[in-house]
């Protein structure tokens, strides 16, 4: 573990270093860098605890990441590396290793470590969320960080991308280490009415105009049993002052020979308003997660929860919040409140759920935040 850390400090240094040298030099290739924490307490309450502690608190270093990026001279290629503070451990893992190599027609191959472009939530930062924390849908729906290759383009109004990658959440992973042998992702945006950038977060901006960006999504991993096939479908739309946001996520499980193992369904719906004065908001969110019988992510063996039973009982959870924008998203604070109406049957530490009570459990969340 001291040698994990060591090694971090002295690589997060060097890069920091190399980043302030090449900055000054004011030529040739151009190195940033960015560091962004998140500081989070919570306060868990369980309605019916049994066994277990009714009350859980604490405070969590949910975010510590150095943020580098590169461009090349004549812009034709750039490249991301970011490494952040493992939540579990405290060490030192790689979360975006790539490079973007520029193609004809303003088509782009990226190649490394990296999300896979499916769920419009992981399209947006942590930092750029509106709660402290992304829903349980979307973490329980997501591709996470993986190795492979995409090929994506930007135009006037659509974003496509295409990924060819190793499975869900096998960043890191050695060959045989992960559960998948082969996946496909594919998404694409279209801006319906206005700038296609405007909606890009999630924050209600009072001063911006309006715009309208649909989604469509589908990734398919083939390996070990089952094999998983997730299609999604969602809707932004930003407003002078609000912000709202909508998503329907479907997934089949199936068996090495064919046979129907489970049909999931997760659906979001969020929206935000600005307050007065303009660096406050308001949000609030809705989460439904039909689980039909199983509870399965697409991790490695002895990954806690990765085939935990939930026989045919379904996941409501309402999120409610306010933010004080101090400097943008730069520096704020979050207060929300989380209420699962129905039992978690995996807990999800970065929201403060815990795993048990039939009758649901209450969180309250109080978040710092920078991005520098």
């Amino acid at each position: 573990m001291i040698k994990r850390l060591l090694s971090g400090s002295i690589l997060a240094v060097a890069l920091i270093a190399a980043a302030a040298t090449v900055s000054t030099a004011g030529e040739g290739p151009t190195l940033a860098y960015g560091l962004e924490g998140q500081l989070r307490a919570l306060l868990s309450h369980l309605d019916e605890p049994g066994d277990e502690p009714g009350t859980e608190g604490g405070m969590q270093v949910r975010t510590a990441r150095l943020d580098v990026r590169a461009k090349s001279e004549d812009g034709r290629m750039n490249g991301r590396f970011m490494v952040g503070a493992d939540r579990a451990s405290g060490g030192i893992e790689i979360e975006y290793a790539y490079a973007d190599l520029a193609l004809p027609r303003y088509w782009r191959l990226r190649v490394g470590q990296f999300k896979p472009e499916f769920l419009r939530e992981e399209n947006v930062g942590s930092t750029d969320q509106l709660a402290a924390e992304r829903s349980y849908t979307a973490d329980y729906f997501t591709v996470d960080y993986a190795e492979g290759a995409s090929l994506l383009r930007d135009f006037a109004r659509t974003r496509v991308a295409l990924s060819l990658h190793d499975g869900s959440y096998s960043a890191g992973t050695d060959l045989g280490a992960d559960r998948t042998d082969l996946a496909l992702a594919a998404r694409g945006e279209y801006a319906l009415r206005g700038d296609r950038k405007r909606c890009a977060g999630f924050r209600a901006l009072p001063d911006e105009g309006r715009a309208v960006l649909l989604g469509a999504a589908v990734d398919f991993e083939q390996g070990e049993d089952p094999d998983v096939l997730k299609v999604g479908l969602d809707a932004t739309a930003a407003m002078p002052g609000t912000s709202l946001f909508a998503a329907v996520i479907r997934q089949y499980l199936t068996g090495s020979h064919g046979d129907a193992i489970a049909e999931q369904t997760g659906l979001v719906l969020q929206a935000a308003t600005c307050l007065a004065p303009q660096d406050w908001e308001a949000f609030g969110r809705w989460e439904h997660l039909d689980f039909d019988g199983v509870y399965h992510r697409n991790k490695g063996a002895g990954v806690s929860g990765a085939g935990a039973a939930v026989d045919n009982e379904a996941l409501d959870i309402v999120t409610l919040g306010v933010n004080w924008y101090r400097d943008g998203q730069s520096s704020r604070w979050t207060l929300d409140l989380v209420r699962a109406l129905d039992r978690i049957p995996v807990a999800n530490t970065g929201s403060g759920l815990l795993a048990g009570s039939a009758a649901g459990q209450t969180v309250v969340r109080l978040q710092y935040q920078f991005k520098l």
